[in-house]
């Protein structure tokens, strides 16, 4: 029996230990003017200076208060009897996300001994234009934190914060950027959980609160096919990689807001800081000199006549062509200064979406659509013309609807009808199928008669499709402004995991140029997809049976396998052949290095 001990200690080495939650609460909780706080957390959870263990916290975060208007602290605090141990969130004199912590080691004094602003990705600038490493609570703008404590006995525990990590599948603790990634040593003690704010402003709103015993507990893990009822993110492993341009790389800005590739081939960037070019060497940007007023540019259009049309949210709407730019505004007939959407129709007739309402270029001048009176003032959420011309419109709170004999038809869904009135973006893909991203977490299509619905990971408080874009090969690609980047193809819904290099998890444009390739533009840069070619090679090829143990290119194509116990096989390319000699039997073929 001896044996079967041994064999049994190390699956017990090898099996990995089973990670849980143990306490959540998903539930979103108005947290204002709460003074000392009360506990949220019964019991269910409590650690004292004995723990030798590792928790893992999350919470996400939608300010209220605002740093520009009012001095507050907010915080999510771990405390030990009446004893103030850490907080994590924002304190009083901190301004910016900052963890907390007391120095008291009997409980008796509730003075703080400091505080560390938390690392981010999106540093906040100075006066100077020098960025620091600190990012303020701003009101309208959430983030989830995630924090990790290991408990030392009778001395302090080390802690791990990570402002807004990646939570999407494939993610894992390791591979979260430094620059998110806060670490410090404090008494974490804990017996109570409290929300806490106090000084101005509204105060914060806490949702998605869990403790567990891994990182991974935290990330999005869901699978599914597609179905008339709800869907989730399908699993499985995928050869993508991305090519990222940032800062460093010559990038002007980002978030990269919009993107449009023009017929000379240059890839025009819309950011929150205006326009740029890219050549797929150099940024070339576009402002001030070329009469390009700066801001931010949301929408990228050309249109069959060479002209480039730029969108701002707060400028109105600009038109490039012939090294000129005309600028438009509502004096000039545009129902609102924020354009949402561009799209040209098969009479060579601009569409302008806004914030209220639709109207249209032509014969060089702004003209209304009698039949788009019905969607005065109401925001346009969308705009797309599909391969047979026919134009296609979002409007929010409203629906989305087809444009025929001069009129707009609604497109019906049954109980599809409250997620149409809620449409980010639209697609016609080349078999006739609507792809529409709604709602706060879906995506649907409309195939014949019947509607699918696919539920995309919420990892952040606003996780909604925002922008749809296909490849040659029929596959849609969905982008997020908070499960990160979704493929879909051959009826499966695939979420690109953390390591495939995608530089940024809020997708805000895409875009398939004309060679085929994929574009991405996130809070964090521009991307490029890149396939990897994966494929095994093994009996089937002629390799036999076994490990390869090693593996040499003599000459280009040609390949040399090199097998303990079975000798040296050669590739062609094809299939292997292995090498033999007179004399030489397979016994005799051991490889060795």
């Amino acid at each position: 029996m001896a044996w079967l001990l041994v064999v049994w200690m190390a699956w017990l080495l090898v099996t990995p230990a089973s990670a849980v939650i143990l306490w959540n609460d998903p539930d979103t909780t108005l947290v204002h003017e709460t003074g000392a706080g009360t506990d949220i957390l019964g019991g269910a959870v409590k650690r004292d200076d004995s723990a030798n263990d590792t928790l893992y916290f999350k919470f996400h975060v939608d300010p209220l208060s605002d740093k520009d208007t009012e001095e507050y602290s907010a915080a999510f605090e771990l405390f030990e009897g009446d004893a103030e141990r850490l907080g994590i969130g924002n304190a009083m004199k901190a301004w910016a996300y900052s963890a907390f912590f007391h120095s008291d080691e009997t409980g008796e004094s509730n003075n703080l001994a400091g505080y560390i602003d938390l690392h981010t990705v999106k540093p906040e600038s100075s006066m100077g234009g020098a960025s620091g490493s600190y990012q303020y609570p701003r009101r309208g703008f959430g983030v989830t934190i995630v924090f990790k404590i290991q408990f030392v006995p009778g001395e302090d525990d080390l802690v791990t914060v990570w402002l807004n990590p990646d939570l999407g599948p494939g993610a894992n603790e390791a591979y979260q950027p430094e620059s998110l990634t806060t670490r410090f040593n404090a008494n974490a003690s804990f017996d109570e959980i409290r929300l806490r704010h106090a000084g101005g402003g509204g105060g914060w709103a806490f949702s998605d609160l869990a403790i567990a015993t891994s990182f991974t507990d935290f990330v999005d893990v869901s699978s599914a096919r597609p179905s008339e009822a709800t869907s989730g993110a399908a699993g499985g492993a995928r050869a993508f990689n991305f090519q990222s341009w940032q800062k460093e790389q010559g990038l002007p800005q980002s978030p990269v807001r919009a993107l449009v590739q023009t017929h000379d081939g240059y890839l025009w960037v819309g950011s929150d800081d205006g326009l740029a070019r890219f050549d797929g060497l150099r940024f070339v940007t576009f402002g001030i000199q070329e009469g390009i007023k700066d801001g931010p540019v949301c929408a990228l259009f050309e249109d069959s006549h060479g002209a480039l049309w730029i969108g701002s949210p707060d400028s109105g709407l600009s038109c490039w062509q012939n090294n000129q730019i005309t600028t438009f505004t509502m004096r000039d007939g545009l129902p609102a200064k924020s354009i949402t959407a561009l799209a040209e129709d098969a009479a060579g007739r601009l569409w302008v979406g806004t914030d209220a309402g639709l109207i249209l270029w032509k014969n060089g001048q702004l003209s209304p659509l009698n039949a788009a009176e019905t969607f005065k003032g109401q925001r346009i959420t969308a705009l797309f013309k599909d391969r047979q011309g026919r134009m296609w419109v979002g409007v929010k709170s409203a629906g989305v609807f087809q444009f025929v004999n001069n009129k707009f038809v609604p497109l019906m869904g049954d109980s599809m009808e409250e997620l149409l009135k809620d449409s980010h973006c639209l697609l016609m893909d080349q078999i006739g199928r609507m792809w529409i991203g709604a709602g706060e977490d879906f995506v649907l299509y409309h195939d014949g008669d019947r509607w699918h619905r696919y539920r995309i990971p919420r990892n952040l408080a606003k996780s909604h499709v925002s922008t749809l874009a296909e490849e040659s090969d029929g596959t849609v690609w969905a982008g997020s402004a908070g499960g990160g980047l979704l493929q879909f193809k051959e009826d499966k819904f695939f979420a690109i995991p953390a390591g495939s290099g995608l530089a940024g998890n809020l997708i805000e444009s895409l875009l398939t140029d004309r060679e085929g390739r994929l574009w991405v533009g996130t809070d964090a840069g521009l991307n490029r997809l890149r396939r990897k070619s994966l494929f095994t090679l093994s009996q089937r090829e002629g390799l036999g049976f076994g490990a390869a143990q090693d593996l040499a290119e003599v000459t280009p194509g040609v390949i040399w396998v090199g097998k303990p116990n079975d000798g040296l096989y050669r590739w062609n390319g094809k299939s292997f052949s292995r090498l033999s000699a007179a004399g030489l039997s397979p016994h005799d073929s051991q490889i060795t290095t």
